[in-house]
């Protein structure tokens, strides 16, 4: 079967599915998502969002980037995704900064999953990767998201919350330590909803 073949038949698979279950084209409504992603629901929405890079000895001066983020819900309301464009400093270096961030919550896990991917570039360096898959547990009592992930390869893991303290702001934090338990990165910051 040639490619082109199989593209239209596996188009045609995708129609015939759309005609047989509507339901495989509309959003979720909240009727039919769990409580649990009902709690990612505090995310949707524009917002304007500042994060710092401590200095370590990767980044001696550090860094500091501001962005405008939309997150919104994705594949029929199972996963957010927050996609974020701005600008950073190192010392004197200038860069356009972005990352996009999926999260969800995973049934089977009985914990919230998320990965981030991510790009700066300009002022001489061209600098993308992502993040090792995060799973973590929501707190409603104090209102906190923690994760926790680890990169092998890497020899790195992290660990990380997001604390909201009301409706329209949150602050977050995530630290990165190597096998010794040294602290390689840390990253802090907060958001507020754009009006």
């Amino acid at each position: 079967m040639t490619t082109k073949r199989f593209l239209l038949v596996l188009a045609g698979m995708f129609l015939l599915a759309a005609v047989i279950s509507p339901a495989v084209l509309r959003a979720a409504d909240d009727g039919d998502r769990s409580a649990e992603l009902k709690v990612l629901d505090r995310w949707v929405g524009e917002w304007d969002m500042e994060a710092i890079i401590k200095p370590n000895d990767l980044l001696p001066q550090g860094s500091k980037s501001i962005y405008k983020t939309t997150i919104r819900w994705t594949v029929n309301g199972r996963f957010l995704r927050c996609d974020a464009d701005g600008t950073g400093t190192q010392g004197e270096r200038k860069f356009k900064d972005a990352f996009t961030w999926i999260a969800s919550y995973d049934p089977r896990a009985k914990a919230y999953t998320s990965m981030i991917f991510w790009s700066n570039v300009g002022g001489g360096m061209d600098n993308f990767g992502s993040g090792p898959p995060a799973t973590g547990q929501w707190d409603e009592k104090t209102q906190t998201l923690t994760t926790k992930a680890v990169d092998a390869a890497a020899g790195v893991s992290s660990s990380g919350y997001t604390k909201w303290i009301d409706a329209d702001n949150h602050e977050f934090v995530s630290t990165m330590t190597d096998n010794t338990g040294k602290v390689v990165m840390e990253i802090s910051g907060k958001a507020k909803r754009r009006k």
